[in-house]
């Protein structure tokens, strides 16, 4: 895993920040374009009790109605949602990327691979 260049293909998943010392999310790259990288937002579930276990938690794209915030977790979009997605600056880029080549299971938790880089920064992930 390559944590200091920039996304290089279509549907890569990410951790990137919006500020440089600000929060993280996991991201699944949609477009990258020379001046910008649109990503599709994803969320996670929590334990039963609330608690967030990065070795438990299930990753799922992010989706919201039009002109609302709540988003809703799911592989595909629940009926007249968007999905929930944001551009960064590729200028910003090598600021805020925090890992790129993030590998998932067909449960959609990540591998362990990808967990052992994201957990020393765990209590800085974003949770949807």
């Amino acid at each position: 895993m390559i944590r200091s260049t920039a996304p290089r293909s279509q549907d890569e998943f990410v951790a990137v920040r919006d500020e440089p010392d600000g929060p993280f999310y996991l991201a699944k790259t949609l477009r990258i374009n020379a001046t910008t990288t649109e990503v599709h937002h994803c969320g996670c579930s929590t334990t039963p009790n609330g608690a967030f276990v990065l070795s438990r938690a299930k990753f799922l794209p992010c989706w919201h109605l039009p002109g609302s915030n709540d988003v809703v977790l799911a592989l595909a979009a629940p009926n007249n949602t968007v999905a929930h997605t944001g551009s960064i600056d590729i200028d910003s880029l090598q600021q805020l990327l925090v890992a790129r080549s993030l590998l998932f299971t067909s449960a959609r938790k990540l591998r362990a691979k990808s967990r052992r880089v994201l957990e020393p920064k765990v209590d800085l992930l974003f949770l949807f």
